[in-house]
């Protein structure tokens, strides 16, 4: 999918996509008229052969597609391959945007959930070109890491633990936003199948956009939350 203009991703499987995250799509057009927003879904994968193991895998584990760690799982993924193939600026379909994008880093780029452990998200995560060298890595080593423990936490092998250990072995190939840039509001203070609505008239000047945390679950349960049926 060549374009003049860079890109903002996202991505969405299994059901239906909840009309709220539709808007969202339009926001990010309106905000960023210089971007092309796409919103990939599962027959993207096949772009990605050497993913197809653990997209297979995930696959199995979940062969009734009701839980949600294979949704989230396979969002992880894929953000990771989209910036890695087409650059840009890959977000969660739960991430309201508030404002338009700031000039972007000249390099790989995340940002941070939180400071109490300095643990860096995937929700929002990008690259001025393609092939950019950290997402070359996040690449390569993830069907090790997968399958070095797949029933483990999906944080751990595909999420946000990944991710953060990839950028603390290479923290000259990858910039970190602040918290507040995209995750103002933690995952924590978002109560199950709810949203951070709340929060939106107390976001901070450096929010870019607000983390709705969609995919927010009761304890370790398998059942997709309201939010995102």
């Amino acid at each position: 999918m060549p374009s003049e203009r860079p890109f903002i991703h996202r991505f969405w499987s299994g059901r239906e996509i909840p009309a709220d995250y539709e808007v969202f799509e339009h926001m990010w057009q309106d905000l960023n008229p210089d971007y092309n927003v796409v919103t990939w879904d599962e027959r993207c994968l096949v772009d990605f052969p050497k993913l197809k193991p653990v997209f297979d895998d995930l696959y199995r584990r979940d062969n009734g597609r009701h839980g949600i760690e294979l949704y989230v799982q396979l969002a992880d993924v894929v953000g990771y391959a989209l910036i890695k193939r087409w650059g840009g600026v890959y977000v969660n379909c739960d991430m309201e945007p508030v404002r338009p994008l700031p000039e972007m880093p000249n390099q790989a780029w995340a940002s941070y959930e939180n400071y109490t452990d300095y643990r860096i998200v995937n929700a929002a995560i990008g690259a001025p070109e393609p092939q950019d060298r950290f997402w070359q890595r996040i690449i390569e080593g993830l069907p090790a890491r997968y399958f070095a423990n797949p029933t483990a936490e999906m944080v751990e092998t595909t999420g946000p633990a990944y991710l953060t250990d990839m950028a603390n072995a290479h923290r000259d190939e990858i910039y970190v936003f602040p918290k507040e840039a995209f995750c103002h509001v933690h995952w924590g203070e978002v109560a199950p199948g709810g949203d951070a609505s709340a929060w939106r008239d107390q976001l901070p000047e450096e929010a870019i956009a607000l983390h709705h945390w969609g995919h927010k679950k009761t304890g370790r349960t398998n059942r997709v939350e309201t939010a995102t049926q």
